[in-house]
């Protein structure tokens, strides 16, 4: 089974970082494990990442993950996924990809 590497962008980890703050603003705990859980979730984009579904009006290669209320955005390139955004899913998310 083909394995990818998974990569941020700085876009996207400055959005894992925004989302830790607020939800840190309540529980410092709680912020941590969000971020694990997502990261782990991801991480796990390594294998098969063509299983979640392509987003609409894209490449075929830009994808969308779900995680709670929010989306993990990526690409999925020769070698790698490269994570893109992670964004609220209630945001006017489609061209910030």
């Amino acid at each position: 089974m083909r394995r990818y590497r998974v990569e941020y962008t700085e876009r996207a980890i400055d959005d894992i970082d925004q989302i830790r703050q607020w939800i840190a603003r309540d529980s410092p705990e709680r912020a941590r494990m969000f971020v694990r859980q997502l990261l782990d979730l991801a991480g796990s984009l390594d294998l098969m990442p063509e299983r979640c579904p392509a987003i609409p009006g894209r490449p075929l290669s830009d994808r969308r993950l779900i995680y709670r209320d929010y989306l993990i955005l990526f690409r999925i390139e020769a070698e790698a996924v490269a994570i893109l955004r992670v964004l609220h899913g209630g945001r006017d998310w489609q061209g910030m990809a």
